[in-house]
C-alpha cells in the first residue's frame, strides 16, 4: 500500500493531509474537508468560503493553491514557521509579510496582533492581490495594509512573471513570457523606520534582493526575525544558497529551524534541498527566546 500512495499523485496528497502535524487532532475530518474542496471546485465552480485555525476566513476560488492549504490544513501548511508566529507574535507587534499571496499567513497573524497591532503586506501582482483584499476584508482584519509593490534592491518598473499558480508568481526578466510590469521598491525606502517584530519573505528566489534594498534594516535588526526561503531558486538572481547564508551571517543572523514541541530554536539543517528557515539577529536572540519561553 505504501508503494501504491507514493506512485499515485491523489493519494500521496491525502497521505500528506492525514499525516501533517497540523491534522494531528483531526485526521478524518481533514481528509474530508481536503477532498470536499476538491469536488466543490469541479461541481461549483464559484468561490466558498473557508474557516482557518486562528478564525479568519479565506475565500476559496477554484485552482487557488491557498484555497487547498486552507481546505486541508486550516491555513497551518507551514507548521513550524505558523507555530513559531503563535507563540512569538504578541498584540500591538507590527509584522511585515512580503510576496504575502492570498493572505495565509496574514489570516494567521493578523488576530495574534489584534487590532492595535499591524501588518504591512506586499503583493504586486493585480488578480492574487484582489484576492488577498477579499479575505482581509471577509474577516475584518483592517489592521493588514496592503502595498502593491515588489521588494527588490531598486526602485524602478520591473517585470513581473503572473502565472495560473499564484504561489510561483516572480521577478521575472525581459524574455520570460507571459509577464506584466510592476512597480519595485526598496524595503529601506518605504517601512525602513518602523520596529517590526518580525518579517516573512516567500518571493520565489529573490529573497536576497529584497534584503539587498533592506540593509538599513538588517542593520538595525529590526525586525529581529526573519522567516524566509532558502532554495535553488535564488540562482535566478545570481545567487547561491551558500552565498545568501554568508549574506546574513555576514548582517549578524544566525540561520535557525524551530522545533514546535519545545518552543526552542536550533542551529538550521542546510542540507534539505528547500526549507524555510528562521534569521535570527545574534544581537537579540535572546529577545527572541525570551517570548518563545513565555507561555
Amino acid at each position: 500500500m505504501p508503494a501504491l500512495v507514493s506512485r499515485v499523485p491523489k493519494l500521496r496528497a491525502l497521505a500528506d493531509v492525514w499525516s501533517h502535524p497540523a491534522n494531528a487532532d483531526r485526521r478524518f475530518a481533514a481528509v474530508r474537508d481536503s477532498l470536499a474542496w476538491q469536488v466543490r471546485q469541479r461541481l461549483t465552480r464559484g468561490p466558498v468560503d473557508l474557516p482557518l485555525a486562528s478564525g479568519a476566513t479565506m475565500r476559496g476560488e477554484p485552482g487557488m493553491p491557498a484555497a487547498h492549504l486552507a481546505a486541508s490544513y486550516r491555513g497551518l501548511y507551514d507548521f513550524e514557521e505558523m507555530s513559531f508566529l503563535r507563540a512569538y507574535l504578541r498584540p500591538g507587534d507590527r509584522m511585515l509579510d512580503v510576496g504575502a499571496n492570498a493572505g495565509v499567513y496574514a489570516l494567521m497573524a493578523g488576530p495574534l496582533v489584534g487590532p492595535a497591532g499591524r501588518i504591512d503586506c506586499f503583493e504586486p501582482t493585480p488578480t492574487t492581490r484582489r484576492r488577498l483584499v477579499t479575505n482581509l476584508t471577509l474577516s475584518g482584519l483592517s489592521q493588514v495594509r496592503v502595498h502593491p509593490f515588489a521588494c527588490s534592491d531598486a526602485a524602478g518598473r520591473v517585470r513581473f512573471a503572473a502565472t495560473e499558480d499564484d504561489h510561483t508568481n516572480q521577478l521575472a526578466s525581459d524574455r520570460t513570457p507571459g509577464t506584466i510590469e510592476v512597480e519595485a521598491i526598496r524595503l529601506d525606502d518605504v517601512v525602513g523606520t518602523i520596529d517590526f517584530a518580525v518579517g516573512k519573505l516567500d518571493i520565489e528566489g529573490a529573497e536576497p534582493l529584497a534584503l539587498a534594498g533592506a540593509r538599513e534594516m538588517l542593520r538595525r535588526a529590526t525586525p529581529p526575525v526573519w522567516i524566509l526561503e532558502l532554495s535553488w531558486r535564488v540562482e535566478q538572481f545570481g545567487f547561491t544558497t551558500e552565498r545568501f547564508a554568508a549574506f546574513l551571517h555576514d548582517a549578524g543572523f544566525d540561520l535557525c529551524d524551530f522545533d514546535p514541541g519545545d518552543r526552542t530554536l536550533r542551529v538550521a539543517d542546510l542540507s534539505r534541498e528547500h526549507c524555510n528557515v528562521f534569521a535570527v539577529a545574534r544581537s537579540r536572540r535572546s529577545e527572541v527566546e525570551g517570548r518563545l519561553a513565555v507561555d
